[in-house]
């Protein structure tokens, strides 16, 4: 099964976060790409890991590390398969603007 995750992801009004996804390794779940926080007028390069859970949760969670802090984006399957539209976002465990795939 292919889940491409790459692609462009923002948060909503301004644009106050970017993660553009440019690689990924599905059967790892890597991936890397760029950051931009505009509340620190910073790009960046970042790495991280993302995993399917397919048990009670049936979501994707995809982390990764910036110069603001860690992140943690959490996304609900659609039915029963992953799906990247919206992200639930955390920033050194609170809760951030929503992330959407452009």
């Amino acid at each position: 099964m292919s889940n491409p995750i790459n692609g462009f992801y923002d948060s909503g009004v301004n644009d106050e976060y970017t993660l553009e996804i440019d690689y990924f390794r599905e059967k790892d779940g890597y991936f890397s790409g760029y950051f931009s926080d505009r509340t620190l007028g910073e790009k960046q390069n970042v790495n991280g890991h993302y995993h399917f859970y397919s048990d009670g949760r049936q979501e994707t969670v995809l982390e990764f590390s910036s110069n603001a802090g860690s992140w943690r984006l959490e996304a609900d399957f659609v039915n029963g398969e992953p799906s990247f539209t919206e992200w639930s976002a955390m920033l050194s465990d609170v809760q951030k603007r929503n992330f959407y795939r452009r």
